[in-house]
């Protein structure tokens, strides 16, 4: 059995055993026995296309044209050209068609769609794949923190404290220009399970990648900083691309809020060049509570639930100059609460990224219908069937 296992395994690995799929396509999405790869090729290729589509925002530019197109010359009323603060132009952007704000389904809807026209062309009903989550855990939960000056950083220690209650650590982006008044704290928190990320806090997000990349592989190695995060409105897929860190986390999967409206559709980590993309699924606290006006708690627990229930991954980033202070803490607590009763994995930043690529690196087989992990430690992979996922029902 492990012999033919090998054989398999062999069309899809160097010779020094690198990985050579392309890891953002349906076929690695799902992760499915590799004895189905070679009657599927032209529809793994075509997949990653579509998904890419969706998970690097190229959908984002063609939208623009078909706004700026429909804006007669010299009207500044575009809604779409300028950051919006007041509550009724906010409302107007939830209102967009696509992508749909809370939940969008979009990238969801294509997976099914692939999966389920796979399963017809090899005329089978049901088979295997690797569980998204270690030990089968029906989704993930990710806290993290954006620190913007010196009074966040003294909420730092209470809301961790608070999180901890509930079985929670959390991750918070220092920073970049603040790290080393913020080095002491850092280490005194790392201590009991705090992770600690960088972020560009630039306004404007004009910071040259050739001038922040330095900066940045400077801060990682001296602090020992986990992953990176920028300006929501400053992502970029290029930029991100040419950063050398681990993982980074600055997309949305649907934002209709920012300057530049747009998301990635998916509710599930994705490679964007070396890194692992992890993209906030949890609308942003200053969304709800500066632009929407409302408490965040009721949008927060709906779309954990929708999270939850597809399966994916609940990363939410929130703001200490928010979450620390009434009302908006006890919202906060009873968010906590509530996701606390979920069949969910609880991790880091650090932890998803790292989990990722080793479900990424390793590839199923099935000889005899007894289905096998190779090219990778099982450790605490899992293999499921394909009618017990949640995405899938």
């Amino acid at each position: 059995m492990a012999l033919a296992a090998d054989r398999r395994l062999q069309h899809v690995q160097s010779s020094d055993g690198k990985s050579l799929r392309a890891r953002n396509d349906a076929f690695s999405f799902w992760k499915l026995p590799e004895d189905w790869r070679e009657t599927v090729t032209d529809s793994i290729d075509k997949s990653r296309i579509q998904a890419e589509h969706f998970l690097f925002e190229r959908y984002v530019a063609f939208m623009e044209r078909r706004r700026q197109r429909s804006t007669l010359p010299g009207d500044k009323s575009d809604q779409f050209t300028s950051r919006f603060s007041s509550r009724i132009e906010a409302r107007s952007r939830a209102r967009l068609n696509f992508p749909h704000w809370p939940c969008e389904t979009a990238l969801i809807e294509y997976w099914r769609r692939w999966l389920r026209q796979v399963l017809e062309e090899l005329q089978i009903n049901d088979g295997w794949h690797l569980a998204f989550w270690p030990k089968g855990a029906r989704c993930s939960i990710v806290l993290t923190h954006d620190i913007c000056n010196s009074a966040d950083c003294e909420q730092i220690e209470a809301i961790s404290t608070l999180e901890g209650a509930f079985g929670f650590r959390s991750a918070w982006y220092l920073p970049l220009e603040d790290l080393e008044c913020n080095l002491r704290r850092i280490e005194e928190l790392r201590s009991r399970g705090v992770e600690f990320g960088v972020r560009d806090a630039s306004a404007d997000g004009k910071d040259e990648i050739r001038r922040l990349k330095p900066r940045l592989e400077r801060a990682v190695r001296d602090c020992q900083l986990k992953g990176f995060r920028s300006p929501s409105a400053c992502r970029d897929v290029g930029r991100v691309s040419g950063l050398n860190c681990d993982f980074e986390s600055s997309f949305c999967d649907t934002d209709p809020f920012e300057s530049r409206p747009g998301g990635t559709c998916s509710i599930f980590p994705f490679f964007i060049g070396g890194s692992v993309e992890l993209p906030l699924t949890l609308a942003r606290d200053h969304t709800l509570i500066r632009l929407l006006r409302r408490n965040p708690l009721a949008t927060w627990s709906l779309k954990a639930d929708w999270i939850a229930n597809a399966g994916g991954m609940i990363l939410l980033a929130t703001e200490p100059r928010y979450v620390s202070i009434e009302p908006h803490l006890s919202a906060y607590k009873d968010l906590l609460s509530h996701l606390a009763r979920l069949d969910a994995w609880h991790a880091l930043p650090s932890e998803i990224a790292a989990w990722w690529r080793h479900r990424d690196e390793a590839a199923l087989v099935v000889c005899q219908d007894q289905p096998q992990v190779v090219g990778a430690d099982a450790g605490e992979l899992v293999v499921r069937r394909l009618s017990e996922v949640p995405i899938f029902q």
